[in-house]
């Protein structure tokens, strides 16, 4: 797990800066297991700035990862509209949020088979557009 790139979802990084989260220690051990750099996309980082928004240091904390090439932000383009288009088609059922259908999308375009989620829900159901199921780090 240490060596393979990991997409982050917004819960696993919410997790980490909330101690009363009930994934919050399973977040930081699987972050200590984690080599870096991680990735994520800037509608993740939207939602965790938002829910984090009573936490200045810890939107701060998260913004200084970005900084510091920890979690490196996958860029997105209008090029990749229509593929991000095609997962809320694909999985209209499932509420799914913008911030979840670019990770899918990126898990393809990327080649990056697993993502940090405790969003079970949601991940045990998506498949790329290739049709795989991503692996899911969570506890």
């Amino acid at each position: 797990m240490e060596s393979e790139r990991v997409l982050v979802a917004t819960g696993a990084i919410v997790a980490t800066y909330r101690a009363n989260d009930d994934h919050h220690l399973a977040s930081i051990d699987i972050w200590r297991r984690l080599r870096s750099p991680q990735y994520t996309c800037w509608p993740v980082i939207t939602e965790v700035v938002y829910l984090l928004k009573d936490s200045p240091a810890a939107v701060r904390s998260v913004l200084a990862k970005i900084a510091d090439g920890h979690l490196i932000i996958l860029p997105l383009a209008a090029a990749d509209a229509q593929a991000i288009s095609n997962v809320f088609a694909t999985f209209d059922d499932q509420d799914t949020d913008l911030a979840d259908a670019c990770l899918v999308h990126l898990a393809e375009r990327e080649s990056i088979p697993t993502v940090f989620t405790f969003d079970r829900r949601h991940f045990s159901v998506y498949r790329t557009a290739s049709g795989k199921a991503l692996s899911m780090l969570s506890h």
